[in-house]
């Protein structure tokens, strides 16, 4: 029997928009919505995310309550470890993180994260995590769907994955890794996601202001601390960051 609280739907637009919807309209913390088939999901800076049908994981949880909001800069942390380690446990595969949201497999973008506040009016009512896992997609899907830098579990253990049990699962890691924060989890939070942190030393490009310098890891609000080729180190809480390999030095 499939979680309590936990809904499934065959096709929808955006499992974040739907949850979005679900806060607004009263689901408690916790709720979560996972798809079949996604035809309007979306990565980070509103890039479309889909996968095939039924095969990966689109799915969207509740965080509901004010008292989240002074946290909303670590929970795509918090997320990337919980389910780092779920995967890490179930099928014994190395999973490392990438600054602020990505999964990776030996490079390859495993999993990626997307997290969004909800309001009414200029009120906080809480947030909603999106998590899409490449689950059961093929080397040749990929090559079909033109993503030759993604990989999935399937590829990398031979083991076809049970996405509804796989989701529920992830429900239930996802929101016991965020309430921890509540509960002074923080530093060892920071502590575990650093020991996977894949951007750690590495020269960067920050997408936002095109700029290029050399990553030192996050502060304790979960920001990129980089420091610029002038020496300064500066904070990059929000956009994305492309890893650039050595021969860009």
């Amino acid at each position: 029997m499939i979680d309590a609280f936990l809904s499934y739907v065959h096709q929808t637009d955006s499992t974040n928009d739907d949850m979005m919807r679900r806060v607004l309209e009263g689901a408690p913390h916790g709720a979560a919505l996972y798809a079949g088939t996604q035809t309007q999901g979306r990565g980070r800076q509103g890039r479309p995310w889909a996968g095939a049908p039924d095969q990966n994981l689109a799915l969207s949880v509740a965080i509901v309550g004010e008292r989240y909001a002074p946290h909303l800069s670590l929970i795509p942390l918090a997320v990337g470890v919980a389910m780092a380690e779920m995967i890490e446990a179930l099928y014994e595969i190395s999973v490392q993180l990438k600054w602020p949201n990505d999964l990776l497999l030996d490079g390859r973008k495993l999993a990626g994260i997307l997290c969004e506040g909800v309001h009414q009016g200029t009120r906080f009512k809480g947030a909603v995590v999106g998590v899409g896992v490449n689950l059961n997609m093929t080397d040749e899907d990929f090559e079909g769907a033109q993503l030759p830098d993604a990989t999935s579990v399937r590829v990398v253990t031979g083991r076809t994955v049970d996405v509804q049990s796989f989701a529920e699962r992830a429900r239930l890691r996802i929101v016991a890794e965020i309430d921890a924060l509540l509960d002074g989890g923080k530093t060892q939070l920071l502590t575990r996601w650093q020991t996977r942190d894949v951007t750690h030393g590495r020269r960067v490009h920050i997408l936002l202001d095109d700029s290029i310098g050399i990553a030192e890891g996050v502060d304790r609000d979960g920001a990129l601390l980089v420091r610029q080729d002038d020496g300064t180190l500066r904070s990059v809480r929000s956009g994305e960051v492309h890893l650039l390999k050595p021969s860009s030095d």
